[in-house]
C-alpha cells in the first residue's frame, strides 16, 4: 500500500494542539482512566474527544485497552503546556514512526515543498490554501511549518527539514522487476561505490542501527542524495545523515554536483555529507583514503575551503525528437 494519499477530507479536521494537551493532562492527573471518566473530564477544558482519542491512539501515543486508557512511556511526564518543545518532538517522532493516515497526509503535504535559496518552501494556490489547511494548521501548531507574510509562502522549519527528505522519499513499493531494472540503469562505477558505501554505513552505525541505512537512490535517483544514514548521538539518539557518494579519481578527487544535490546540500547544511570514495586499478576502492566531507555546501564551495570550484559549466545535448518536432 503506498504511504502517501490525499483525499478530499482531511483525517486532520477538528485536531489542534490544546486538545492534545488537554487530553494529556486529564490522564497525568486522573488516578482513574476510565475511557468514560476521562471524556467527562476532558469535555470540561475542550472539544472533540474522539477526534482527539483517534489521533493519539492511531499514532502510538495512548492505548486504549478494554476502554482503560493508557499513555507511552516516551509522553509520561513531559505534557503541562501547549508550547511545551519536549512534548511536540516525541509527537513528531510517534507520527512520522508510524505508518499511518495521519503520516501519509503530512507527508504527502510537505512534499509540495521545493527547496529555495537554502529553505523548503510552499506557496499554494487559492484552491490548495482551504484543501490543506487542516494538516498545514496542525503541522503550524507542532512547530513543523511557519508562514513568511512578507514572502505570501510557508516554510518547512529547520529544525524538522529532515522532513523534506522524508517526504520526498515517499513512495508506492517497487516491484522485484521495476527493482532490477533501476538497478541495472545504474550499474557501473557509480553503483558500486555506493553498495560499498552502504556497507561502510552499516558497520559503522552498528547492528543496533543498522536498519536506519537506507540506498535511497535505488528507487529515487531525485532525492538529491544517494544514501540515508544516521549519525549515533548521545543517549542513543539518531541525527540524520544524508549522504552523496562520488567515486572519484585517486589523484585529484575531483567530482560533479548537480544542481539538485547542491540545493539539497544547502539545505541540510552539517546533515548532508559527501563520501569521496578513490577509485583504485581494476575498479576497486581505497577506503583508507576515504574523505567525508560534513556540510559540503560550506566546507566545498566558501572562500576558504581548499577545493579548487569551476561553476561556469554548460551542459549540452542533441535535441530529441519530440523537441524537434515541437520546435517546428
Amino acid at each position: 500500500m503506498n504511504d502517501s494519499s490525499e483525499t478530499d477530507a482531511s483525517i486532520f479536521e477538528g485536531l489542534e494542539q490544546g486538545q492534545v494537551v488537554a487530553l494529556l493532562d486529564v490522564l497525568s492527573e486522573s488516578k482513574l482512566a476510565a475511557r468514560g471518566h476521562v471524556a467527562r473530564r476532558f469535555l470540561e477544558r475542550a472539544s472533540r474527544f474522539e477526534v482527539t482519542m483517534r489521533f493519539l491512539t492511531t499514532i502510538g501515543a495512548i492505548r486504549d485497552d478494554n476502554s482503560i486508557i493508557s499513555v507511552a512511556p516516551a509522553l509520561r511526564g513531559i505534557w503541562g503546556h501547549q508550547g511545551n518543545s519536549d512534548l511536540h518532538r516525541e509527537l513528531i517522532k510517534l507520527l512520522t514512526q508510524r505508518k499511518s493516515s495521519y503520516r501519509s497526509e503530512m507527508f504527502a503535504y510537505l512534499s509540495h515543498f521545493c527547496v529555495a535559496d537554502g529553505r523548503a518552501t510552499y506557496r499554494p494556490t487559492v484552491e490548495d490554501r482551504g484543501d490543506k489547511s487542516a494538516v498545514r494548521n496542525y503541522l503550524m501548531e507542532l512547530g513543523i511549518v511557519s508562514y513568511e507574510a512578507s514572502e505570501d509562502r510557508y516554510v518547512l522549519t529547520m529544525e524538522h527539514s529532515d522532513l523534506y527528505a522524508r517526504a520526498k522519499e515517499n513512495r508506492a513499493p517497487v516491484s522485484p522487476s521495476e527493482f532490477q531494472a533501476r538497478r541495472a540503469a545504474k550499474e557501473g562505477i557509480g553503483l558500486a561505490a555506493e553498495s560499498a558505501v552502504l556497507a561502510h554505513e552499516r558497520e559503522r552505525v552498528g547492528a543496533r542501527h543498522a536498519a536506519s541505512v537506507d540506498h535511497v537512490a535505488l528507487w529515487n535517483v531525485a532525492a538529491g542524495y544517494d544514501i540515508r544514514s544516521v549519525t549515533v548521538g548521545s543517549q542513543d539518539r539518531e541525527l540524520p545523515r544524508y549522504i552523496e557518494v562520488k567515486a572519484v579519481p585517486y589523484e585529484t578527487y575531483e567530482f560533479f554536483w548537480t544542481a539538485n544535490e547542491l540545493a539539497v546540500a544547502e539545505l541540510f547544511g552539517p546533515w548532508y555529507y559527501l563520501y569521496l570514495l578513490p577509485v583504485v586499478s581494476g575498479g576497486s576502492f581505497d577506503f583508507e583514503k576515504l574523505r567525508i566531507v560534513c556540510d559540503p555546501y560550506a566546507n566545498v564551495l566558501g572562500p576558504e575551503s581548499g577545493w579548487v570550484v569551476e561553476r561556469q559549466v554548460v551542459r549540452c545535448g542533441l535535441k530529441t525528437e519530440h523537441e524537434l518536432g515541437g520546435a517546428a
